[in-house]
């Protein structure tokens, strides 16, 4: 009996690790060029393409206590129903019922650009969210209370 129940919890250890692992290993997401098109200017070597990294994007876009009020996400601006664009007035809204000084672009193709906002004033991908999140008149947070807000919710600290 006693074998029966060592050989029983040492298979159900091992069905526990390997469980974690499997769950804890990123699913990639293939990134498909259209024939006939360039190769893109981001590197997807330094940040893969992942089903969890794609869902946690997701998330964070949509997500409005990003902003300092927590009223207004990426999404405010960057309308999925107008490609992704602010498309119905001239100027976009932020934090505190301003304005901003520029309309919200289309989110499309940005893995082939080389710069971004309007005046190309940020030259990687990675680090265009930051410019939006910071500003007082778009978002109007600080990076520092972002981190804290997304470390007090445990869905992201799991999805992160």
């Amino acid at each position: 009996m006693r074998i029966f129940t060592i050989i029983f919890i040492s298979v159900f250890f091992l069905a526990g690790i390997a469980w974690v692992n499997v769950t804890n290993k990123p699913s990639p997401l293939q990134f498909t060029i259209p024939a006939g098109w360039p190769q893109p200017q981001y590197n997807f070597k330094t940040n893969p393409l992942t089903k969890e990294g794609f869902e946690l994007g997701r998330k964070l876009f949509y997500d409005e206590k990003l902003s300092k009020d927590s009223t207004i996400s990426c999404a405010s601006c960057h309308q999925q129903f107008g490609a992704f664009a602010t498309y119905d007035h001239n100027l976009s809204h932020g934090y505190n019922n301003t304005l901003t000084t520029r309309n919200a672009p289309s989110l499309q193709n940005l893995a082939w650009q080389k710069e971004f906002m309007w005046d190309g004033g940020i030259v990687h991908l990675d680090l265009q969210p930051l410019a939006p999140l910071t500003a007082t008149n778009e978002m109007g947070e600080t990076l520092q209370n972002v981190i804290t807000k997304l470390n007090k919710d445990t869905v992201y600290k799991r999805m992160f």
